[in-house]
């Protein structure tokens, strides 16, 4: 695992749940050398400075599709994805100061599969990346997304210039931070749209085929969402409940789970469309600038 100076989790400070659970699943693969990232909670201070700026796109338009009037689900950039942005911003800015190999970034909901090891071996013998490192040339891998039928490929690893959303798992050297960081000059995008797809494809980025790691968030629903409550998380919390016998404690904990999570979705459908509907109501200038 030469090829990797480092591997780094991003993790909110709150989320113990999920710090219990990467520390279990690094033990599982065999990473014995790892760094937590303190995350960007919804409401820090720099959270909520940043989203007030005239840095992030404001609705309308959607941010998505440009357009004032779509149904996009998500139409403005909120405080969690930015708090995202922030915490992976922080990632990078720890990067670009590093010399040498590829530093492996991870979200705190993953889970590993087979292919993590022998894919690390392989990347590490991989004459082709090192050399471009030793070049001095940004390098981005993409190695772990949502949970499809590239998990189940049986095959040798390999490269790939297919774009995935990789935020849950990848890897960069000093140099791709260096140019992430750079190139930013206003937030209207989520960070792995950015990253994975506007950044890399101006540089030099591969994707690993097949994945090394999937979400159990946005990909199973096993994990509660940081980001935004899912419907998924819902759905797995009532399967759960089903498989308890009423007036056990475990009832009792998943039945107060799962109405806290009915709750925090209604939540944020109510306070995201009230906040879109405002700024169109209020005379927002179409341009995304405010007046």
């Amino acid at each position: 695992m030469s090829i990797l100076e480092r591997v780094l989790c991003i993790n909110l400070e709150s989320s113990v749940t999920r710090r219990k659970h990467m520390d279990a699943e690094f033990s599982r693969v065999g990473v014995l050398k790892y760094e937590f990232i303190k995350a960007f909670e919804a409401d820090s201070p720099e959270v909520l400075d940043l989203l007030e700026s005239d840095f992030v796109h404001k609705h309308p338009p959607c941010f998505r599709c440009g357009r004032d009037q779509c149904d996009c689900e998500n139409k403005a950039l909120f405080a969690p994805q930015i708090g995202n942005w922030l915490s992976h911003m922080a990632v990078w800015k720890k990067v670009r100061s590093a010399k040498g190999g590829l530093h492996l970034v991870c979200e705190d909901d993953l889970k590993f599969t087979e292919a993590f090891q022998p894919t690390l071996a392989w990347l590490d013998g991989s004459q082709f990346l090192h050399d471009k490192m030793r070049n001095g040339e940004p390098v981005l891998v993409r190695l772990g997304w949502a949970l499809c039928d590239e998990h189940d490929i049986r095959s040798d690893p390999g490269f790939t210039d297919a774009i995935r959303m990789s935020n849950p798992c990848y890897a960069l050297n000093a140099e791709m931070a260096e140019f992430a960081l750079n190139s930013l000059v206003r937030i209207d995008t989520t960070s792995d749209v950015y990253l994975h797809q506007r950044i890399a494809t101006r540089s030099n980025h591969y994707t690993v085929i097949p994945p090394v790691a999937y979400d159990l968030s946005w990909s199973t629903g096993q994990i509660r969402s940081e980001i935004r409550p899912k419907e998924k998380h819902i759905e797995f919390l009532r399967s759960q409940l089903s498989s308890c016998q009423q007036g056990t404690d475990q009832y009792e904990i998943i039945k107060h789970q799962l109405r806290d999570e009915e709750r925090r979705l209604r939540d944020f459908e109510s306070a995201y469309a009230t906040s879109a509907d405002k700024r169109i109501e209020d005379g927002a200038n179409p341009s995304g600038n405010d007046k």
